[in-house]
């Protein structure tokens, strides 16, 4: 994401209108570049300084760079959670799978018409001959 990037995107996220993908990328630009950072703080500033101003309140006491820092930090935690959670069901799926076809293998099930089946046939054909886990977690992912 380049600069200009960043500053077009800044009101999208002020807004929360970013998907996790470009976040993370939006996240990483003005954890490095002190241009944009500079700039979303502005704005950040503005944001906060006009919501006060509609309700009423006082910004005497508040840090803005201090929750804007939380937020950032906040937000990158969440993305790291759902991470975390999708590798986990895809896990939970691909286990399951893996059982549904153990259990059709033991019966003698005929697969053959199931595309799905059949690759998941292939995948444990390969991990019986070569069982290193950064083998196993490759073909895991590529399933996806």
């Amino acid at each position: 994401m380049t600069c200009l990037d960043v500053q077009n995107r800044i009101n999208d996220y002020l807004e929360d209108k970013m998907e996790d993908d470009e976040l993370t990328i939006f996240l990483d630009h003005i954890e490095h570049c002190r241009t944009c950072r500079g700039e979303l703080e502005l704005y950040f500033t503005l944001d906060h300084t006009v919501k006060a101003l509609d309700q009423d309140t006082y910004l005497d006491n508040l840090n803005l760079r201090e929750m804007l820092d939380k937020q950032v930090a906040d937000q990158r935690a969440f993305i790291r959670e759902r991470e975390s959670n999708r590798l986990l069901i895809a896990t939970i799926i691909i286990l399951t799978e893996l059982m549904l076809f153990l259990v059709l293998f033991m019966f003698n099930a005929d697969v053959s018409g199931i595309p799905y089946i059949q690759q998941l046939a292939k995948w444990v054909e390969g991990l019986f001959t070569d069982l290193s886990l950064n083998n196993i977690l490759h073909t895991i992912q590529s399933l996806f």
